[in-house]
């Protein structure tokens, strides 16, 4: 709930929003490193604002440093 500005954002990047259901489901299996996992390759903005404000709230796990 705490994240509704990065979820929409997401949902109007393709490629995040492609990814979206990666990210959902590597968090509810309780994985580690989502973002990264459900997206390795790129560095799209609107996927690592979804899963560090996710991870912030206590939604999976923010990758270390």
């Amino acid at each position: 709930e705490s994240c509704n500005e990065q979820l929409i954002e997401c949902f109007a990047d393709d490629d995040c929003a492609e990814a979206y259901p990666c990210l959902e489901e590597c968090v509810t299996d309780g994985g580690v490193e989502c973002t990264y996992s459900c997206m390795p390759d790129t560095e799209n903005a609107a996927l690592l604002e979804l899963g560090q404000c996710g991870g912030q709230a206590g939604c999976g796990n923010t990758p270390g440093d």
